[in-house]
């Protein structure tokens, strides 16, 4: 018998009747489990026992229930680093909710998770999605449970539309309206639309509400979350003393045209720019673009004002399999990494054209998680964070150190929180920082659309996200943060005077 994936935790049979719900889930999806009946009141020896042996024994994943020991799911944390996944049980007169709480207000660093009450099949789900970022065979057991769930979902809105067409179908039978020769049935307006692929590997376009399907290269190792700790060591003899001669490319940290633009040595002794390596220049990336393409592009149709969950879910799997996806940005459209996945890195640097020294920046959906990426904040930026984040604000902080060596080789690197919805879902949901090049290939050729991604990259990307044309193509402010003092190292989308007002005499200038 396969080693259990998920450790399954329960105290009294009342949980256990709610909880069979999850186990049920979990064997459906050919999950292997342990069931364990544990209190930390009655049994606390074999309750510690349990947690500290979970990983060792194959579990990555506790599902707890929680009602009469509504703290269960926080007793078994601190015994284990696994994940634990609470279910408040209604089981008291408190009906689950101080369950709910105890385990939704825990502390920073506490890697608990909790769902709905009595919501132990999500609970299952959501273990499994988990398990799936290491087992790739999960995905296609988790992609067919969704599709069961849209067929339903879209044979429901059919019956509704022929039922209550007048609600449902408005302008089939507004007296103004007349219906014209050659109307559709309804329930043709809910079928899947989905352009069929042009020959020879070209972009595939598929249309709002469209299924996608699983994607067929093996399987990838994945880089797990929190941002991995890395064994380089800033500073060392290959890097030098952290502050050598390296220019940080500001199109890697934003989303704006290609454009020379320099980061001055942090070293006050030595302020001279330095020039752009020769492999960013236009005809270096086109050179990187002449191999035959060998992707099959699919291009997803997205609207920034209601986003399609699922399909967001799919690019996201996308990249956590270390895949290159084409998003749009505040400015233009973008080539986006995970940060955290060396090869997916490397992959984005060589389809750029950036094979050799590279100083690129991350994007990031909450200030958060700068305590992962970079050394320190300076009080003096919390306001402007507040303030400016999301928008078009590049911040060059020093890097935090052992990690994300893959993204710059320097001890600094510019961070962002783009304002542009479809980007922003995408990195929320991954959870990560992401890595991003402009889609440009020079300044006179801005990606403002899909179709200038399509022309460039098609065959190169494994997916690009079509949200219509970008707002503008301005570039974003970048702001230096390496210093006692803040500098503006080129004034974009939000003005001196702006950033003046937020910091003061701390502004240089």
């Amino acid at each position: 018998m396969s080693k259990p994936l998920v450790g399954v935790v329960i105290s009294t049979r009342a949980e256990f009747n709610v909880m069979r719900r999850a186990l049920e889930a979990l064997r459906v999806m050919g999950v292997p489990y342990r069931f364990e009946a544990l209190s930390p009141w009655r049994s606390p020896e074999r309750l510690e026992r349990f947690a500290s042996e979970a990983a060792s024994n194959g579990m990555e994943v506790l599902l707890v229930a929680c009602s009469g020991s509504a703290l269960l799911a926080t007793h078994l944390a601190a015994y284990t680093n696994l994940p634990v996944v609470g279910v408040p049980i209604d089981a008291t007169p408190l009906r689950g909710q101080d369950s709910l709480f105890s385990m939704a207000m825990v502390p920073p660093g506490m890697p608990i998770a909790t769902v709905g009450i009595n919501n132990s099949e999500n609970a299952a789900l959501l273990a499994t999605q988990i398990l799936a970022l290491k087992h790739p065979h999960l995905r296609s057991v988790l992609a067919h449970r969704r599709a069961v769930g849209a067929q339903r979902v879209e044979s429901m809105e059919r019956e509704l539309a022929a039922e209550y067409p007048d609600l449902c179908l408005p302008e089939r039978t507004s007296p103004d309206l007349p219906p014209t020769e050659g109307d559709t049935d309804p329930g043709d307006l809910f079928a899947e639309a989905v352009t069929p692929a042009p020959p020879n590997k070209a972009a595939e376009r598929i249309q709002p509400g469209a299924t996608w399907r699983e994607r067929s290269s093996g399987a990838v190792a994945l880089v797990p979350t929190p941002v991995p700790q890395e064994p380089a060591v800033v500073g060392s003899a290959e890097h030098g003393n952290g502050h050598d001669q390296e220019t940080l490319d500001l199109r890697a940290v934003e989303d704006t045209p290609d454009q020379p633009y320099l980061m001055p040595d942090v070293s006050p002794a030595s302020r001279d720019d330095v020039s752009l390596p020769a492999a960013t220049v236009p005809g270096a990336r086109l050179a990187a673009l002449e191999s035959e393409p060998d992707l099959d592009t699919k291009v997803f149709s997205v609207d920034r004002k209601k986003l399609n969950l699922d399909l967001i879910d799919h690019v996201m799997m996308v990249l956590l399999e270390g895949g290159i996806v084409a998003i749009p940005t505040d400015t233009v459209y973008g080539l986006a990494a995970d940060a955290t996945n060396r090869e997916a890195v490397e992959r984005l640097c060589h389809v750029k054209g950036r094979q050799h020294q590279r100083t690129l920046g991350v994007l990031i959906h909450h200030p958060d998680l700068l305590d992962q990426v970079v050394r320190e904040v300076p009080p003096a930026l919390e306001t402007v964070i507040a303030q400016c984040w999301p928008g078009a604000l590049t911040i060059i902080f020093p890097k935090a150190p052992g990690v994300l060596s893959a993204v710059t080789r320097s001890d600094r690197i510019g961070v962002r929180i783009p304002s542009d919805p479809v980007c922003l879902e995408v990195i929320s949901r991954i959870g990560r920082p992401i890595v991003t090049r402009n889609a440009s290939l020079s300044a006179d050729e801005p990606a403002t659309s899909a179709d200038d991604v399509i022309r460039h990259y098609s065959g190169h990307v494994d997916c690009i996200l079509d949200a219509g044309d970008c707002p503008s193509s301005g570039a974003s402010t970048v702001l230096s943060a390496l210093g006692d003092d803040f500098e503006i190292l080129r004034e974009g989308a939000i003005p001196r005077e702006r950033l003046k007002a937020l910091l003061g005499d701390k502004l240089k200038g």
